[in-house]
């Protein structure tokens, strides 16, 4: 078993109990094991790869592909340094707000039950909330630019969904030319924010149970009043909305937004430990002054805590909205730039501009294949690996 921190994955982890956290269940929905399977296989000779020759010490070097699996921590940090650089060529040159928004414990149950329905109501209510609030004269009085990003877990890998908003502190006037600038210490009332915040997504979840899509659990003639009875203690449950002080624009804002996009549950440098059927990993304990502390847990309960977070399949964890929308964000992005500034600034670089920018950010760099003999990057392909059918693959196909 691996001892040095720097060796340890989540791939190690799956690899040390998924036969026996699949053994211990009478059924692994598919979804669940083509993760476990792409975070096992990724950059080994099962996906196949590539084969380089040194042209300086004539050492061969083999380079086995990834399994880009949203879900694997190796694959995220790539889509995590085109993105960023893609939003750093666009944003407004603003400060920024940071709201995060949760749900009581209560909901948790139906959330996990019923994830892509579930998470779609908490970007409607989040995204609802703002919007009104940016329009309304008496805060802003135009269109806000949001950036949502649901995210599930806690630092120990419960289940916790909650949706990070960033968000310029602003908005682009209704003539589009305009920057209206938001209070310096907060972008809207706290109360009136997590009031409606409330009252949107409890609408949004009584109208789902109504029609369906969400299932109680419960049928025949108390079916209703047991559902009034957990309504009664939505509302009577504390709801926690944080709502952050502003962040420094440009420069900041990138490294921030960095620490939240294109994440998973748990990176592969927090693994300290294999053995005896045990994982130890670091966390921050945030109750307890983001003190970083050390948990073990069973090599299972952490695959089964792990598997919590799995988004369904096609399901957006990065949406937009107001000017920083899909539709039409180019040209609304020309008009926020010259609102802020007062000048018009050329349009957002075109996709092989921010390619070629993307491979120079110090912060975020793209590494070429080096000979781990010589350091020599003078490499010559020289021959492709294919990729190896499991037999499990076999026997689903």
């Amino acid at each position: 078993m691996k001892h040095s921190d720097n060796e340890l994955t989540v791939a190690d982890v799956f690899r040390a109990g998924f036969e026996e956290y699949a053994a211990k269940r009478d059924i692994v929905p598919v979804f669940h094991r083509k993760i476990a399977s792409a975070i096992m296989d990724c950059r080994t000779e099962k996906l196949g790869g590539l084969v380089y020759k040194c042209e300086d010490c004539a050492q061969p070097l083999v380079l086995f592909h990834s399994c880009r699996n949203r879900h694997c921590p190796k694959c995220q940090a790539m889509a995590r340094a085109a993105w960023v650089v893609k939003r750093n060529n666009e944003l407004p040159k603003t400060n920024y707000f940071h709201v995060v928004f949760t749900i009581p414990p209560l909901l948790k149950s139906y959330a996990l039950r019923n994830k892509e329905v579930f998470y779609t109501l908490m970007f409607r209510a989040v995204s609802s909330s703002l919007l009104e609030l940016g329009a309304d004269p008496r805060y802003l009085g135009g269109v806000l630019g949001i950036i949502a990003i649901l995210h599930t877990w806690t630092q120990q890998l419960t289940y916790h969904p909650h949706i990070h908003c960033i968000v310029p502190a602003g908005a682009l006037a209704p003539d589009g030319v305009e920057w209206i600038r938001s209070r310096e210490r907060f972008l809207f009332p706290f109360d009136v924010l997590k009031a409606l915040y409330r009252g949107k997504l409890m609408a949004y979840f009584r109208e789902s149970v109504k029609n369906g899509d969400i299932p109680m659990g419960f049928e025949g003639e108390k079916a209703a009043e047991s559902f009034n009875k957990i309504i009664d203690k939505l509302y009577n449950t504390k709801w926690v909305v944080y709502l952050e002080e502003s962040i420094a624009a440009p420069d900041s804002i990138v490294k921030y937004l960095a620490s939240y996009i294109n994440r998973i549950a748990i990176s592969d440098k927090r693994i300290v430990a294999i053995s005896n059927g045990n994982v130890t990993f670091r966390y921050i304990d945030r109750k307890d002054g983001n003190c970083e502390k050390l948990l073990t847990i069973p090599v299972t309960s952490f695959i089964s805590r792990f598997l919590l977070h799995a988004v369904p399949s096609g399901f957006v964890r990065i949406r937009y909205y107001g000017f920083l929308a899909n539709r039409n964000r180019t040209e609304n992005m020309a008009k926020c730039r010259a609102a802020v500034t007062g000048n018009q600034e050329s349009s957002v670089e075109d996709e092989d501009t921010v390619a070629e920018v993307e491979l120079n950010l110090p912060e975020l760099t793209v590494t070429f294949p080096v000979c781990p003999h010589c350091c020599g990057t003078r490499l010559t392909l020289t021959k492709e690996i294919p990729k190896r059918q499991s037999e499990n693959k076999r026997h689903v196909a």
